[in-house]
């Protein structure tokens, strides 16, 4: 950006932030409600029920895209409300259909994405810039344990068993990235974002760190039992 940030984009950026995600939130509440509402009448047709819960979280998604909010959180609000109303109502073969067809979806899509990474790093052109790179491992890091432990700390309030501070150490220095993070990043023009190879390179960079090393010595030091 050309010129000083006035404090005018900082608001506008937290303002931003909350209407993205808590407009896409409502989009998904509101279509977990409508899916919980179709399966009510489909007690004669249950062969229409996972069609019914898969079709109306794909339209929470694009619903929320289409108004430029966050459609993996209003996939994630109509997956919460239609994991506690619409699962009420279908059949135990339609919900044993949903389970297994979202967790093979969610192994081909992993596979996938993680192909796609490897060949980028393989074959494409990266601009390292070490300072970067260091700086970006080091804050997240601190993000991430500041996160944990406060998120943790909020939580034990009204935690029957509370989560002691070897487990919350596990979660803050495991924390993977992947998928998520390539895919953002891919994303970025080059003719907006100049710097964009060098920011790729980064996110592959933190993607190699937190899997071979953080995650390898996470087994290592606290095996699973």
């Amino acid at each position: 950006m050309e010129g000083n940030v006035s404090g005018g984009q900082y608001a506008l950026g937290i303002v931003s932030f909350f209407t993205i995600s808590l407009g896409g939130l409502g989009i998904g509440i509101l279509c977990g409600l409508l899916t919980a509402l179709i399966t009510r009448t489909t007690s004669e047709v249950r062969v229409v029920e996972p069609l019914a819960v898969l079709g109306m979280a794909y339209f929470s998604y694009l619903c929320a895209e289409l108004f430029h909010f966050s459609g993996i959180i209003s996939c994630i609000g109509c997956g919460l409300v239609q994991a506690h109303y619409a699962f009420a109502n279908v059949s135990h073969k339609s919900y044993t259909t949903v389970k297994y067809f979202i967790k093979m979806l969610s192994s081909t899509s992993d596979a996938i994405i993680f192909l796609f990474l490897g060949m980028v790093l393989v074959n494409d052109v990266h601009e390292w810039h070490t300072g970067f790179v260091l700086w970006t491992l080091f804050l997240c890091l601190v993000v991430r344990f500041l996160g944990v432990f406060i998120l943790t700390a909020i939580a034990n309030r009204f935690r029957l068993k509370p989560v002691n501070l070897q487990e919350q150490f596990i979660m803050a220095y495991g924390g993977l990235r992947g998928a998520v993070s390539f895919s953002l990043v891919e994303m970025l023009l080059p003719s907006v974002i100049h710097p964009r190879q060098m920011f790729v390179t980064t996110t592959l960079a933190v993607i190699l760190f937190t899997v071979f090393i953080q995650v390898k010595n996470n087994f290592f030091f606290f095996p699973i039992n």
